[in-house]
């Protein structure tokens, strides 16, 4: 749209009385999401080959642990002056992100080096401290969300390390928890939003992952007990995502948040209870309703992708991962259909009672 078709709208959003004052600036395009995709799978690849890069060049110094330590951290720092100093485009923000995850790597493989072999809660915890002041310094949304991943995840390992072994299903509870911690008090970060946000959709990736690596682990799990994972921490962590998605249920239903009845509400919240204690046998259902939940209330299409994508993931392997014939899996796809619709007509039965009682009152 050229300067002059922008000054004519303007007038004739002005002569309606739906605008005034002066014309705003004109803003840049914002380059498109597959784009921005493209560009990180490139940043990804490129991080590779220039630890590739490195590696040959200075493969005498990569042999001592503090050499590839620091020269990981030259490079974190290097990348957070290109983030800082860089705000418009997309080659240079995407240069600078290969080279902090070549340096995140460098620093992961030379902490593993001077510690041995063994891994120990410290490593995982100075992994961890490491991606927390990454998210603390680095001003990039990709950055901070990968950094809140790895950081989350080390934690995890670390758990296991301290003795809690196979303790990613009770991490997924925990996370579930810090998902909604998050989510639930936009309001509160909004305006510090370069950096909760992408913190915010970090957690979530690695809800996510939690129970799809317990899924991957009990899969293995008959060729290495060292895998397995305990089955109480396991059932554990799901009942734990399915209190946090009725808390959020719960908070998103509050009378300050939305006008609904309390009759409405309570039948609501009896409904997702119920959902919740008949997904704790399905990992990943809860924390992916969580996810698409809040993201749907909050209006956020990420998150609600997000959640979609890894409800319909969770929902095909539990299908395909069932031990019965196709006449019993059809006749629970049945019954699940069918129990959706009866609960569908009766909230809408309460919801409507309700209302023609408000009127009345």
């Amino acid at each position: 749209m050229t300067t002059a078709d922008r000054a004519q709208l303007w007038q004739r959003l002005c002569d309606a009385g739906l605008a005034g004052g002066d014309m705003p600036a004109a803003s840049t395009i914002a380059t498109p999401w597959y784009v921005r995709l493209m560009l990180g799978l490139a940043g990804w690849i490129g991080a590779w080959f220039f630890i590739g890069f490195l590696g040959t060049i200075l493969a005498l110094v990569f042999r001592s642990g503090l050499a590839t330590l620091g020269i990981g951290a030259l490079c974190c720092a290097g990348a957070a002056v290109v983030f800082r100093t860089t705000h418009d485009g997309d080659v240079v923000p995407q240069f600078g992100l290969a080279v902090s995850l070549a340096g995140q790597i460098l620093v992961v493989a030379g902490l593993f080096n001077l510690l041995g072999e063994h891994l120990t809660a410290t490593l995982y915890l100075l992994i961890a401290a490491f991606e927390i002041g990454l998210v603390a310094i680095v001003a990039h949304g990709i950055h901070r969300a990968w950094s809140t991943v790895a950081a989350t995840v080390a934690m995890s390992l670390a758990l296991n390390e301290l003795g809690a072994y196979g303790a990613h299903g009770l991490a997924s509870g925990l996370a579930a928890a810090t998902f909604a911690g998050i989510w639930l008090n936009e309001p509160r970060w909004i305006t510090r939003g370069a950096l909760w946000r992408p913190i915010g959709y970090g957690v979530a990736i690695a809800l996510i992952w939690f129970d799809g690596f317990t899924l991957a682990t009990q899969a293995i799990s008959s060729f290495s007990d060292r895998v397995a994972v305990p089955a109480v921490l396991a059932w554990l962590g799901r009942a734990m995502a399915g209190v946090v998605l009725v808390y959020a249920v719960s908070r998103l239903l509050a009378p300050s948040s939305l006008a609904v009845s309390n009759r409405t509400r309570l039948a609501i919240l009896a409904a997702t209870g119920v959902v919740a204690v008949l997904t704790i046998g399905a990992p990943g259902v809860a924390v992916s309703l969580l996810i698409l939940v809040v993201g749907f209330a909050g209006g956020h299409r990420t998150l609600s992708g997000l959640g979609v994508a890894s409800l319909l993931g969770y929902l095909c392997w539990f299908y395909y991962s069932l031990h019965a014939t196709l006449l019993t899996k059809s006749v629970v796809l049945m019954t699940t259909g069918m129990v959706l619709i009866v609960a569908w007509a009766g909230l809408r039965a309460i919801a409507g009672d309700a209302d023609r009682e408000d009127e009345h009152a």
